[in-house]
């Protein structure tokens, strides 16, 4: 099955700790990409070993010239964020698909320049 998260993707960040709590930063981002791939997944639970093949498409800096944008659109992109941190964060909003992140076995993933950012990812059953 075929999913989309809209929007920039994002790395997981640290746990933080403030007045003697630990906080995720980023509750927020985490809840909003749950509920969008809720709306798009089946009503049950992937059972067993699962394939994860993504495809992060990376936005272009703002201050690059038409030129040079048009040239990196589909080319790979090799700077931060890292890619297991973007996984990361996946893993952890797309926990409605499956029951466990562990139950993930063969990673697939690739980082792309687009003038349209987002997430696309396919899960298999294996």
């Amino acid at each position: 099955m075929k999913y989309t998260l809209s929007g920039p993707p994002i790395p997981l960040a640290r746990p933080r700790l403030s007045k003697g709590r630990v906080y995720n930063p980023q509750e927020k981002e985490m809840n909003a990409a749950e509920w969008e791939l809720k709306f798009q997944a089946p009503k049950e639970y992937l059972e067993g070993p699962i394939s994860l093949d993504v495809t992060f498409y990376m936005p272009m800096a703002t201050t690059m010239s038409k030129r040079k944008k048009d040239h990196l659109i589909d080319q790979p992109h090799a700077s931060r964020p890292d890619i297991d941190n973007l996984l990361k964060f996946l893993l952890d909003a797309a926990k409605c698909l499956y029951k466990d992140d562990s139950q993930v076995s063969t990673v697939i993933a690739r980082k792309i320049y687009s003038d349209n950012p987002r997430t696309e990812f396919t899960i298999e059953a294996l």
